[in-house]
């Protein structure tokens, strides 16, 4: 997933790539006049300290998109039995850096009564959001990913788990 500040240093590395081509122009053609006020030196050493730092943000970019795609991989889910979640309104929360979602979950009777997606932090993934319906109607968080919308699928169920895990947890104390 590529965001939008990505296609700006995209843009801002071809504009280093032109400056510095007009500079080397401009140094060759002018090289002495350039070269003794230091104007070319300067236009030189600016353009490759941008291409270096436009460089370094893709760099930081494609890492950070495989974390999120290794973290989003990692995402299992266990059985939870809602018979034995205690009756309550429980909070849960997942985040996978570029998706992440809040929800607060009430259980009544061992059966979900109310899932409500409290935040969902997408880009693509909005029509996921449907699928806390569908868990609430099917009773369960195994419920098939919404199609296009994977990934945020996948965080919002998870974030369900996690809140669901905190009535399990009450029920064992």
């Amino acid at each position: 997933m590529v965001r939008y500040h990505d296609y700006f240093a995209y843009i801002f590395l071809l504009v280093a790539c032109v400056h510095m081509a007009l500079s080397l122009k401009l140094l060759e053609i002018r090289y002495v006049t350039i070269y003794a006020t230091g104007a070319g030196v300067l236009l030189l050493v600016v353009a490759l300290i941008i291409v270096v730092f436009v460089v370094a943000h893709i760099g930081v970019t494609v890492l950070s998109l495989k974390m999120y795609q290794k973290r989003v991989g990692e995402i299992t889910f266990s059985e939870i039995d809602l018979r034995k979640v205690q009756n309550g309104i429980y909070r849960g929360e997942y985040d996978v850096g570029y998706i992440s979602a809040e929800v607060v979950v009430t259980v009544k009777d061992g059966k979900f009564t109310d899932i409500e997606l409290v935040e969902h932090k997408t880009e693509r993934g909005k029509k996921a959001e449907v699928i806390t319906e569908i868990m609430l109607a099917e009773q369960k968080i195994d419920v098939d990913a919404i199609t296009g919308a994977t990934n945020s699928s996948k965080v919002i169920r998870k974030s369900v788990e996690e809140a669901v895990k905190k009535g399990c947890k009450m029920n064992t104390k």
